[in-house]
C-alpha cells in the first residue's frame, strides 16, 4: 500500500513555507526565511502546537533565506481513490460537533496554511475569542479562500474572525489545542470535502470532524 500523502502531494511544503511566512508577516518576524531541514507531517504539527501555545521560536524551525514568493495552489486537487491521505486535525469543540451522536473528533485541515492560521487565531490572550474553522460555503470556496486570505495578511488588514469561526472549547480531557496527523482514505477525504463534515475511523469508535463551516 502506498505511504499516505497530504493531497497536495510535494506541493504540501510550498504550502507549509507560505503559512509560515504569512505567520511571520502576522507576527512581525523576518520573511525572509527557508526551513533549517526538510519539512515533514510532524515538523508542522510541533509548528502548530508552538503557534498556538504562544512559543514560537522561527529559529527552531526556519534560517535566514530569499525571500520566497506565496506560492499557492487555491483548486481543488484531485485525490486517487485507492489512496490514504494526511490530513491534520484540531481537538476543537465546535456548535456542530455538539448535536451529532457520534464522539467529536475536531476540524481536520487539508493543507498547512488554514491550520498555521488557525493556530494563530487560538494564541491570543483572550479566552472568549477563539476561532479554528475555516469560513467556506464548499470546499472550491475554502481552497480560494486561502489566496484571499494571504492578500489581506499582505495588505495588513486581516482578522482571523473573517476567515474563521469560533470555537466553544476544547475537546477533554485536553485543556488546550492539540494538533496530529490522521491518515484518511480517498473515499471520506471526499465525502468530508463535500458535506464539511464526516465521521472518520481515526479511531474505536469513529469520530465527527468538521473541515469548513458556512455559517
Amino acid at each position: 500500500m502506498p505511504t499516505p500523502i497530504m493531497t497536495l502531494a510535494e506541493h504540501w511544503i510550498d504550502h507549509y513555507l507560505t503559512g509560515v511566512v504569512l505567520l511571520h508577516t502576522l507576527l512581525g518576524y523576518d520573511v525572509a526565511v527557508k526551513p533549517k531541514s526538510p519539512p515533514a507531517p510532524e515538523t508542522l504539527v510541533q509548528l502548530l502546537q508552538d503557534v498556538a501555545g504562544g512559543r514560537y521560536e522561527p529559529a527552531k524551525y526556519v534560517e535566514p533565506g530569499p525571500k520566497p514568493g506565496l506560492s499557492l495552489t487555491t483548486g481543488l486537487p484531485a485525490v486517487a481513490l485507492d489512496r490514504t491521505y494526511l490530513l491534520v486535525g484540531l481537538n476543537v469543540v465546535t456548535p456542530r460537533n455538539q448535536l451529532v451522536s457520534v464522539d467529536a473528533g475536531g476540524v481536520v485541515f487539508e493543507e498547512p496554511v488554514w491550520a498555521i492560521l488557525a493556530a494563530h487565531a487560538l494564541s491570543g490572550k483572550d479566552p472568549e475569542e477563539k476561532f479554528a474553522i475555516p469560513k467556506a460555503a464548499s470546499p472550491l470556496d475554502l481552497w480560494k479562500n486561502i489566496r484571499v486570505a494571504a492578500e489581506a495578511i499582505q495588505a495588513g488588514t486581516y482578522k482571523p474572525s473573517q476567515f474563521f469561526a469560533p470555537v466553544e472549547g476544547f475537546i477533554a480531557p485536553a485543556a488546550g489545542p492539540k494538533f496530529e496527523v490522521y491518515a484518511v482514505e480517498a473515499a471520506k477525504v471526499e465525502l468530508l470535502r463535500w458535506k464539511s463534515a464526516q465521521a472518520l475511523r481515526v479511531s474505536v469508535p469513529p469520530k465527527y470532524f468538521e473541515m469548513y463551516t458556512s455559517r
